[in-house]
């Protein structure tokens, strides 16, 4: 397909920051597409098509990795050798992100509120207090809960993955929505209130506002989406192992090394990512 000739997995590999402009470029296509042809059904549809747009890079990536790790003699090192792939999708997943939060904070705010309303109603189904909770969590309650719920994502990031093949990219780009709309809704509230207050809105008070509404979200975020992205990369290596050479698992330990590892690694991204959300986020105003 025309996407794969133009951004095959070898120039990804070599240059994973190619794979932003390919994100924020498919994030705008699947825009403008799913409003011309799904009007009603835009923040949904926009996220499938953008999954289709990546899913040849992101499958093609994972099929090398694993090439890779069939041929290495020291499975325990691999994490290292995969950088690139996990930073192919780490870049991908930001191109997507400022894609759609570009368009979030320059539409017009009636096409807004139809194109990011899925979106919406989820940031606000998570940020409503549960009806049975009468007192606040502690520090360390909370960083616990956030843990285990961000844990119970990755698990079904492994899974889709595993079940699918490169199943994670659909969760990936589902967040990388979300938060698009969380870091759009933040500047254009402060863009609309520091007009209000200080009338025209220099450069300099424009790239603050920017600037605090991604670090707002992306300090802890990225962190998360990373681990999301290790551990849906290792379900991945494993799919595409048993789709290619069955259930033969006597030749299989370098591949469950590797992703043992992996997974190692993204819990550990995971809890890192919990603390910054507890401790370090909400200083960001």
């Amino acid at each position: 397909m025309v996407v794969e000739y133009l951004l095959s997995q070898t120039k990804a590999l070599k240059n994973p920051w190619v794979a932003f402009f390919a994100g924020a470029v498919f994030a705008s296509l699947s825009i403008l597409i799913s409003k011309l042809v799904f009007p009603a059904y835009t923040s949904l549809v926009m996220v499938f098509l953008t999954v289709l747009f990546v899913i040849p890079l992101t499958y093609a990536v994972a099929k090398e990795e694993l090439a890779k790790d069939m041929k290495t003699d020291d499975p325990g090192k691999m994490i290292a050798a995969h950088k690139n792939a996990i930073a192919v999708y780490t870049f991908l997943f930001l191109g997507v992100t400022f894609g759609f939060t570009l368009w979030y904070v320059f539409l017009p705010a009636a096409s807004v509120q139809d194109i990011f309303m899925t979106q919406s109603d989820t940031i606000n189904r998570i940020n409503a207090p549960p009806a049975q909770v009468t007192g606040g969590f502690t520090h360390t309650e909370q960083m616990f809960r956030i843990f285990f719920n961000n844990f119970r994502v990755m698990l079904f990031s492994i899974l889709f993955s595993f079940i699918y093949g490169i199943g994670f990219i659909f969760i990936i780009i589902w967040n990388a929505s979300v938060i698009a709309t969380a870091v759009g809704n933040m500047i254009r509230s402060k863009l609309s209130a520091a007009a209000i207050h200080l009338g025209q809105i220099g450069i300099g008070q424009y790239l603050s506002i920017v600037s605090v509404g991604v670090f707002r979200y992306m300090i802890h975020g990225t962190g998360e989406i990373i681990a999301y992205i290790i551990a849906g990369f290792a379900g991945s290596m494993i799919s595409i192992y048993i789709i290619k050479n069955g259930l033969k698992f006597e030749s299989a330990y370098k591949i469950f090394v590797d992703v043992a590892d992996l997974l190692l690694f993204a819990v550990l991204i995971l809890f890192l990512s919990a603390v910054l959300e507890v401790y370090v986020t909400p200083a960001i105003i």
